[in-house]
C-alpha cells in the first residue's frame, strides 16, 4: 500500500495544513472526521524538498491553494 500525506481545512481562509496520513483505499472522512472545507491526500513519494545553500529551507507542514 501506498502511504498517503492527509491535508485539510474547516474555513476557506484558512491553509491546508498535515492532518496526518493514510494509506490507499482508506475512507478518509472515517478516518479524519470533522467540518472540512477542503480534506486532500497525495503519495508521500510526490514531495519534493526544498534545498536552499545546500540545507533544508525549514520545516513548514502547510501549503497553500492555488487561487
Amino acid at each position: 500500500m501506498t502511504e498517503l500525506l492527509v491535508f485539510g481545512r474547516t474555513e476557506y481562509a484558512e491553509p491546508l495544513t498535515e492532518r496526518g496520513t493514510a494509506s490507499t483505499g482508506d475512507d478518509l472522512g472515517t478516518a479524519y472526521p470533522g467540518p472540512w472545507v477542503e480534506l486532500v491526500a497525495f503519495p508521500s513519494s510526490a514531495v519534493h524538498w526544498i534545498v536552499r545553500d545546500g540545507e533544508e529551507a525549514g520545516y513548514e507542514r502547510r501549503a497553500r491553494a492555488a487561487r
